[in-house]
């Protein structure tokens, strides 16, 4: 089974990595999610020269976290973990992508990510 390094946000915002073994992407990213991790990175890791890698299948989270940076320009990573959270609220509750952005981009004051998601909205209504 391959293994996965991550690199994700814990509950209180702060960068965590690690490593997860799953059989896809898509199954890290919920081993990931289900251990109350928002994550932002997940790449597969190389396999060894002897074809195995080591593991139990369980998140292997590294002592240290490194330092990542989350912002674009000057959104601050606080922004953008409560956005995230946000739009993955509204999407668990069923609404479809372009309202939820839309309702998100309201309740934004003016500045950068409140432009950020008007463009967006923009693209995504007009389907590129």
């Amino acid at each position: 089974m391959p293994t996965y390094a991550y690199e994700a946000l814990n509950a209180a915002g702060k960068p965590q990595s690690g490593t997860v073994e799953a059989a896809s992407s898509e199954e890290a990213v919920q081993r990931i999610k289900s251990e109350g991790f928002f994550p932002t990175s997940v790449r597969e890791q190389k396999v060894k020269g002897d074809g195995r890698v080591k593991g139990d299948g369980k998140i292997k989270k590294k002592k240290k976290s490194t330092s990542i940076s989350l912002s674009i320009g000057k959104v601050g990573q606080k922004h953008l973990t409560l956005f995230t959270r946000q739009l993955s609220t509204l999407q668990d509750a069923g609404l479809p992508l372009l309202r939820s952005i839309q309702i998100l981009e309201a309740q934004q004051k003016p500045g950068l990510l409140k432009s950020i998601l008007s463009g967006i909205a923009e693209d995504v209504e007009g389907g590129t």
